[in-house]
């Protein structure tokens, strides 16, 4: 089994020319707690999904989608 990373996340950060340290300062956390939520080692709260979806302008939902990688 792979690891489980949120694919649209990591992607939507990366379209918007975004590194996670970046993103980290834009919803106030350190940069190893935002890595540890993209790659899905660490829960995320509620409000954390609600502010990236407004950051975004994406469904949490869609946001959320998941991918295996090797």
């Amino acid at each position: 089994m792979g690891k489980i990373i949120f694919i649209n996340l990591r992607n939507v950060r990366e379209d918007n020319d975004l590194k996670q340290k970046d993103l980290a300062k834009l919803i106030s956390v350190s940069p190893r707690t935002y890595s540890h939520y993209e790659n899905y080692e660490r829960e995320m709260p509620i409000a954390t999904w609600k502010l990236l979806s407004k950051i975004f302008n994406h469904s949490i939902d869609f946001l959320c989608i998941t991918a295996e990688i090797d």
